[in-house]
């Protein structure tokens, strides 16, 4: 004998059993993860994440990973014009002839005029540096082995200054090596630390180091490298 539901309680039923689905689904369906939820590890802005990153700058330095500083330089395209070759003033781009194209990164040597080079020629200064520093040196400021000796945190003017006892290659060997200071300038954007110029400083090293002292006067957040 067939029993016949009168169409609202055939209505009400299958509500209910509808909604047992959609309870069971929601149960084994996963959680999305929200942005708090666990940490990316990426880099920070700030004065804490510019402080952790050159933690990691001078671990790097330590293990002579010249391609960890390298692969963070901020690069312009520079195309030379007839002006470029034969400049008027410092600071522009250091082209041989017109026309001549490259990727350039700004550098400057302690006490002269600055200008825009061509990014693999500042890679292989680090690589140089980095490959001849003698960890068994050592003199007023410490041992030869490379590593970050101070920053200054601020913004506008976050700066890593790191150092080592390198041999000097343009002298023989008779010279014996020397303390070489670079004082890098950083920009935090696409969320990671750039570099943005490197200053460096091999005859008048110390004065880079050295606190109060002209260049070190200018840095208004000086603070002594802690791990």
């Amino acid at each position: 004998m067939r029993v016949r539901l009168p169409l609202p309680l055939l209505a009400a039923v299958g509500a209910a059993l509808l909604l047992a689905a959609a309870c069971a689904m929601e149960e084994n369906a996963p959680v999305p993860a929200t942005a708090t939820a666990t940490s990316t590890g990426t880099e920070q802005d700030g004065a804490d994440g510019f402080r952790a990153f050159a933690r990691q700058a001078d671990a790097a330095l330590k293990r002579g990973d010249a391609a960890f500083l390298a692969n963070r330089m901020k690069t312009v395209d520079i195309i030379c014009t007839a002006a470029d070759v034969n400049p008027q003033g410092a600071g522009g781009p250091e082209c041989k002839v017109a026309g001549e194209r490259f990727k350039g990164f700004e550098t400057a040597t302690w006490r002269s005029e600055g200008a825009i080079s061509p990014v693999e020629n500042t890679v292989r200064q680090l690589e140089a540096a980095l490959t001849s520093a003698d960890p068994k040196a050592g003199d007023a400021y410490g041992t030869g082995a490379p590593r970050v000796h101070s920053l200054n945190v601020e913004p506008g003017s976050y700066t890593i200054i790191f150092t080592a006892i390198v041999t000097q290659p343009w002298r023989s060997d008779t010279a014996g090596p020397f303390r070489a200071v670079f004082a890098s300038s950083w920009q935090f954007g696409e969320g990671r630390w750039q570099m943005m110029r490197l200053l460096t400083a091999y005859v008048l090293a110390g004065e880079l180091l050295t606190p109060g002292s002209e260049y070190t006067n200018r840095l208004k957040a000086r603070e002594e490298f802690q791990q």
